[in-house]
């Protein structure tokens, strides 16, 4: 696996530095993507005074994908803008209005935004990188449009020297390539070489595990993506076996978080074969362990599993005051599915303990935070839960329009399934 990333990595970097090609077309799936993410950030660290922009949001439609590139963009202009007035310097223009304005084309907007990006580079000869990379294709037709206006079709134009694009198309169903390929683009490059399916990786991540010249840290890496895919494929015996040698290994390295970690693993594999015990106490060591800023996206797993495995146990308090605490770290780092799957379980606790109108504040937020990042099946477990809540207290004009609700939102998750379908 460390050759595979380590290659992209080159080429990646590569890229960056050649002057004679503006866009890269990635192929690679949805899972893959989240390698080529973590690559692409070492890329940037390898280059400073460069500018690296990642937007990895879910292709949806052309308005809507280039928009959630606009918000992203305003949010971090505004950021830039508070550190350059602590600093005494002018802040940044906003964005030219036609960004915003869903009277111009998709593309031209994006073009506009790239544009604008461009003109905030220091001064010397530094490059943009913008990649344009959704985890998810869930509209494959809108994501063309939106990037079309980028295609180096007419040669060099004034707004391209010195930026660098990144798009992809999705192997499974390739939509770009097929055509790119038949037109000639000399500013365009094809990248195919990204073979990380899951037979693949595995190979790789078992060949650095074992091999004696891949460093000590690299090959505990590999195992521990390795034990992660014994856990998919229920192999829990070897699952476990990996997370208690990676905890010895991290223990004696004296690096918590990574304790943590191995710790949550075992936790995991013990749930699953139902000793719920013993995988109590492996959360709480790991929670124990996972005290450090950088642990957070750790301790945040930690206590949904630990949470968890207090509802299983009909420990209500507990469960309550650790799903609390969940809440408040997924909020803090904006985690909003892991916040939508907290917000039930944590409403199931508060029912369990006679607290039913906070339950149902917790349910209702779920509902709408579900609802909002279009989390269908929570809201309609959720509304399920709210339902019976309001049925038992005889509730019925409640009951009536939250069976209303109900199937607006079946409704609404039928017409998302069908538009993911259209757009394969």
């Amino acid at each position: 696996m460390k050759r595979k990333l380590d290659a992209l990595k080159d080429d990646l970097s590569w890229f960056v530095d050649q002057r004679e090609h503006f866009m890269l077309v990635l192929d690679c799936t949805d899972m893959e993507v989240a390698y080529v993410f973590k690559v692409f950030q070492i890329v940037e660290g390898e280059h400073v005074g460069d500018v690296f922009m990642l937007f990895a949001n879910e292709a949806t439609d052309a308005d809507g994908y280039v928009g959630a590139i606009v918000e992203n963009v305003e949010v971090q202009i505004a950021g830039a803008n508070a550190l350059r007035a602590e600093d005494g310097l002018e802040p940044w223009p906003a964005l030219p209005e036609m960004c915003r304005d869903r009277r111009y084309p998709a593309s031209d907007r994006l073009k506009a935004v790239i544009t604008y990006l461009k003109a905030r580079l220091p001064e010397g000869d530094h490059h943009l990188v913008v990649a344009l990379l959704p985890t998810k294709m869930t509209d494959r037709a809108g994501y063309a449009s939106a990037i079309q206006g980028l295609i180096p079709r007419h040669g060099l134009q004034p707004w391209m020297p010195n930026v660098r694009v990144l798009v992809r198309d999705d192997r499974n169903r390739p939509f770009l390539i097929p055509n790119l390929q038949r037109e000639t683009l000399d500013l365009l490059l094809f990248y195919d070489r990204l073979d990380l399916s899951t037979d693949a990786m595995t190979q790789a991540l078992v060949d650095d595990a074992i091999d004696p010249a891949v460093p000590e840290p690299e090959r505990m890496a590999a195992m521990v993506q390795l034990a992660a895919l014994d856990y998919s494929y229920r192999r829990y015996d070897q699952a476990y076996a990996k997370w208690s040698l990676l905890f010895g290994y991290y223990q004696r390295m004296q690096q918590p978080p990574m304790q943590a970690l191995a710790l949550n693993g075992a936790a995991d594999v013990l749930r699953a074969v139902g000793k719920l015990p013993e995988a109590k106490v492996k959360y709480q060591q790991g929670l124990a362990l996972a005290q450090s800023l950088e642990a957070l996206p750790i301790a945040l797993v930690l206590l949904m599993g630990i949470g968890e495995v207090c509802l299983r146990l009909n420990q209500w308090a507990e469960a309550e005051g650790y799903l609390n605490l969940a809440d408040q770290i997924a909020t803090k780092t904006l985690q909003t599915t892991a916040k939508c799957d907290i917000l039930e379980r944590h409403g199931i606790a508060l029912r369990a303990l006679g607290r039913v109108a906070d339950a149902q504040k917790k349910w209702r937020a779920c509902v709408d935070l579900s609802r909002e990042f279009q989390h269908h099946e929570r809201a309609e477990s959720v509304l399920g839960h709210l339902i019976a809540l309001f049925r038992e207290a005889q509730m019925r004009d409640e009951v009536r329009k939250h069976e209303q609700e109900l199937e607006l939102v079946r409704h609404e998750h039928q017409l998302r399934d069908h538009s993911r379908e259209a757009a394969r």
